[in-house]
């Protein structure tokens, strides 16, 4: 199988902030061949989605400090070839990512959610939900970083592989969140951003806004 043409195009701050990455960590990947950026990784460096993906498994995977977020129960360190197999397996897969995500068991195993909603994982095995925890939805390990879900990163904003480069934007429109947010950057008050997009709920604005604050903590809480 062909593995997917990235429409996507982050640079690195971006790239970090949606994985709940450091900066720094991105940088020594690809400069020591861990996660090379698959989109251009020479001179001005740009990430796909599927790399985002890869930093945020990786770097949450091989973490020795997760743990089960209902009941604390300590999550084992995903071996390298383990996350290597996963993530291979997802850039092959055109996953839509609002239904299909990345889970990992106690001991560290990876399972790939498909489709047909089952969990699973090397020759077909099936896990029980109760046993894994999503790696593609809201995530956090250390040095109060939080990466957003990566297809529903606010309740009126999505991040659809191909669509609009992959950034988040409000669902149903092509409207990014980081322009939003650049207009209230700006000085302009939500009633003044509605009158330019009147399909515009407040709900969206406020979503885009908390979307862009929380990543630009991620870079400097990072820093």
């Amino acid at each position: 199988m062909a593995r997917r043409e990235a429409n996507e195009a982050y640079p690195a701050d971006r790239a970090a902030a949606l994985a709940g990455v450091p900066k720094t960590t991105v940088y020594y990947w690809a400069n020591h061949d861990i996660w090379v950026p698959s989109v251009s990784a020479v001179r001005t460096r740009f990430w796909s989605l599927a790399d985002v993906l890869a930093l945020r498994a990786i770097y949450w995977l091989r973490s020795t400090e997760k743990t089960h977020p209902t009941d604390g129960t300590p999550i084992g360190r995903t071996k390298m070839r383990e996350v290597r197999r996963a993530m291979a397996e997802v850039q092959l897969e055109q996953l839509d990512l609002a239904r299909a995500s990345l889970f990992v068991n106690l001991d560290g195993r990876v399972f790939l959610r498909h489709r047909d909603e089952t969990i699973t994982g090397p020759n077909w095995q099936t896990a029980h939900d109760v046993l894994v925890v999503d790696v593609l939805r809201e995530f956090s390990v250390d040095k109060g970083l939080t990466g957003p879900d990566l297809a529903v990163p606010r309740p009126t904003l999505r991040i659809i592989p191909g669509k609009l480069s992959g950034e988040p934007h409000v669902f149903g429109t092509r409207v990014r969140s980081i322009q939003l947010d650049a207009l209230i950057e700006r000085g302009f008050l939500v009633e003044q951003i509605r009158e330019m997009y009147p399909f515009l709920e407040p709900a969206a604005i406020q979503d885009a806004r908390e979307l862009e604050l929380q990543l630009r903590r991620n870079l400097r809480k990072a820093a």
